[in-house]
C-alpha cells in the first residue's frame, strides 16, 4: 500500500519570500511549496528517508499570478527550481513536476486578459520548465525528473464535451465569502470545475489515473501519454 504524505495549503505560492499565498479569502497567510518542503524535512530525518521508492510530487499553479499579477512567468519558474533544487539537495531520487493548466480554460481567467494571451503565457511557462528542468536534470544524473502534462489532460477534458462531463467550462459553486456558497449546480461530478479555480472530485480522479501507472511501473514513464522527460 502506497504511504502518501501531503504537505499542501490551500491558496499556497511557491516561496513566501517571492509571493505570500493566502486563503479564507485572503485573510490568512499559509505557507508555500519551498517552506512546505522545509517542514518536511525538518519533520522526517532526511537519514530515514527511503529515496529510492520515494517519489516527490511538485504542483503549484496559479496563486503566483493571481497574488502578483505583474510577476513574469520567468519569475515564478526560477521560484520553483529553486524548489525543486531543496529536494535534490536532500538525495531525493525522483521527482513529478507538474505543468501549467491552460489559463484560459479556468473560470476564474475570465475577463482576466483575451484567451489568446493567457495561452500564450501558459505556453511560455511550460515550455522554459522543459528547459529548466532539462538543466537540472543534465547536472544531476542520479536522479530522474519529470513533467506530469497536466495542461494536456485537462485540455482534453475540457474539449472532450461527452457525456461523462456535462458542462467543462463554468463553475458549479461560488463561493461569495467564507460562510456562503452559492450552488449552480446539484451534481459537482458532471461539472470539470467546483468552483473558479478548483477541479471537482471526477477530475480529482482521472488525475490520479493518469499518473497510476507512473507509480506502478518503477516509475517509468514511457507509455504514458501525460509524463514528458525534460530535455
Amino acid at each position: 500500500m502506497l504511504g502518501v504524505k501531503s504537505y499542501a495549503y490551500g491558496g499556497a505560492t511557491i516561496d513566501n519570500n517571492v509571493v505570500q499565498g493566502y486563503e479564507k479569502f485572503n485573510t490568512i497567510p499559509v505557507l508555500g511549496v519551498r517552506q512546505q518542503i522545509g517542514i518536511y524535512l525538518n519533520s522526517s530525518g532526511v537519514n530515514k528517508i527511503d529515496f529510492a521508492n520515494t517519489l516527490y510530487i511538485l504542483w503549484t499553479d496559479g496563486n503566483d499570478f493571481i497574488d502578483k499579477p505583474t510577476l513574469t512567468p520567468s519569475a515564478i519558474l526560477t521560484s520553483l527550481m529553486n524548489g525543486v533544487k531543496d529536494v535534490l539537495a536532500i538525495g531525493a531520487k525522483h521527482i513529478l513536476v507538474f505543468n501549467s493548466v491552460s489559463v484560459q480554460s479556468v473560470p476564474a481567467s475570465e475577463g482576466l486578459a483575451p484567451p489568446a494571451v493567457l495561452s500564450y503565457l501558459t505556453s511560455l511557462f511550460n515550455n522554459a520548465l522543459i528547459a529548466g528542468l532539462g538543466i537540472i536534470q543534465q547536472n544531476n544524473t542520479q536522479a530522474t525528473l519529470s513533467i506530469f502534462d497536466i495542461n494536456l489532460l485537462i485540455s482534453k477534458i475540457v474539449a472532450s464535451k461527452s457525456s461523462y462531463f456535462t458542462n467543462t467550462t463554468a463553475n458549479c459553486w461560488n463561493c461569495v465569502n467564507a460562510t456562503t456558497i452559492v450552488k449552480h449546480c446539484e451534481n459537482p461530478k458532471q461539472y470539470v470545475f467546483l468552483d473558479l479555480q478548483h477541479f471537482t472530485s471526477r477530475v480529482g480522479e482521472l488525475i490520479a489515473n493518469a499518473i497510476r501507472q507512473f507509480l506502478f511501473t518503477s516509475y517509468e514513464i514511457n507509455s504514458s501519454a501525460y509524463l514528458v522527460r525534460p530535455t
